[in-house]
């Protein structure tokens, strides 16, 4: 076993946080981020926080967790696009987690 005992049933919403954090510095990138890799790992930083889910923190709720990281956003005004870019980034965070269809 690699884990003693058994991890919280929340780290999938601390996943979640994460994702967002992704997904947005994505779609900020326009899905070009590997030309601008110390840029895009400053934006996912900035959203889920240096410690990791916000130092720490445990979700309760998948809404909770994203929404967590999509607020973030308001403290990095230089990272901010609008209102719709973070709806579309929290629509892709659920495409993300729900995994590949079979239209995809």
């Amino acid at each position: 076993d690699i884990f003693p005992r058994q991890p919280s049933p929340r780290v999938k919403f601390g996943v979640m946080n994460l994702v967002y954090g992704y997904a947005y510095a994505v779609r900020y990138f326009h899905g070009d981020y590997k030309k601008e890799s110390l840029e895009f790992v400053d934006v996912v930083e900035k959203l889920v926080g240096k410690e990791g889910s916000l130092g720490g923190r445990e979700f309760d709720l998948a809404d909770t967790a994203v929404e967590t990281a999509a607020s973030r956003v308001n403290l990095h005004p230089e990272v901010a696009v609008s209102l719709e870019f973070s709806r579309k980034v929290k629509q892709d965070v659920y495409k993300i987690l729900k995994g590949p269809t079979e239209k995809h």
